[in-house]
């Protein structure tokens, strides 16, 4: 009689352990997958960031300079984020305007409408990259209207080497930047180059860049379902318990 009433307490526990479980993963609460999360707000970024290094490219005078060539000043160093394809350019707004004239000095590959750069790993290594993105044509517009430009992004973790492709808004840099963030939802995954292209005629121009790593977040605070699971689970414990007492006697 003992062995039979122990089996069905085992059974129904195993049952409701089970149906613990599935609510568990109901509230989100399984295993989280690696990843990388977009921004589109640079104050929710630089919230979530902690910032190491921030650049952008007015110092550099009037026209079109090469990255190359023109002086970096004390403190700013183009070490971070190397640009590896060839005639990488800085171009200013300047007076008569040239076929390209931004609101705001910006880097840019002057062949194509692609640019690529690594991003450093050595001394420190950075799950959170950002930068204000606009475009230049290469043929005179009245409009300057929003268009889409593609980001790859490649990291390094534990898992290996990752590529992320995403999709950003790109507006006329003559007019307006948008700003585009990321951060590696695994800290111990780091960023080591990007590509960003857009479509034919739409040089993609960046205006400034960060590079960091993410806040610590705060104490989490357990939602109220996740209270009342914790709460049947030690039911279920306090149940096991007393069934173990009344099959013992």
């Amino acid at each position: 009689m003992r062995q039979l009433a122990g089996q069905l307490v085992r059974a129904s526990m195993a049952r409701f352990a089970t149906w613990v479980l599935f609510g568990l993963v109901a509230l989100g609460l399984s295993e989280a997958r690696a990843g990388v999360l977009q921004f589109t707000s640079k104050a929710a970024f630089v919230a979530q960031t902690d910032v190491a290094l921030s650049e952008n490219f007015d110092h550099f005078g009037p026209g079109l300079n090469y990255l190359s060539a023109a002086p970096s000043p004390a403190g700013l160093t183009f070490t971070q984020a190397t640009y590896v394809i060839g005639a990488n350019t800085v171009a200013s707004n300047s007076t008569p305007p040239l076929i390209w004239n931004p609101i705001r000095n910006v880097t840019l590959y002057a062949y194509g409408p692609l640019m690529s750069a690594n991003i450093d790993t050595l001394p420190s290594r950075y799950s959170s990259f950002g930068f204000d993105l606009g475009y230049l044509n290469n043929f005179v517009s009245a409009t300057h209207p929003a268009t889409t430009a593609t980001v790859v992004l490649s990291t390094l973790g534990p898992g290996g080497s990752g590529t992320y492709t995403l999709s950003v808004t790109m507006p006329g840099s003559e007019e307006s930047f948008a700003f585009s963030g990321f951060k590696t939802d695994d800290p111990q995954e780091y960023f080591t180059a990007f590509q960003i292209s857009g479509p034919t005629s739409y040089f993609p121009g960046i205006s400034e860049w960060k590079l960091g790593n993410p806040k610590a977040p705060p104490p989490a605070i357990p939602e109220p379902g996740t209270l009342v699971l914790a709460g049947l689970a030690s039911l279920i414990l306090l149940g096991r318990s007393q069934a173990s007492r009344f099959l013992a006697k």
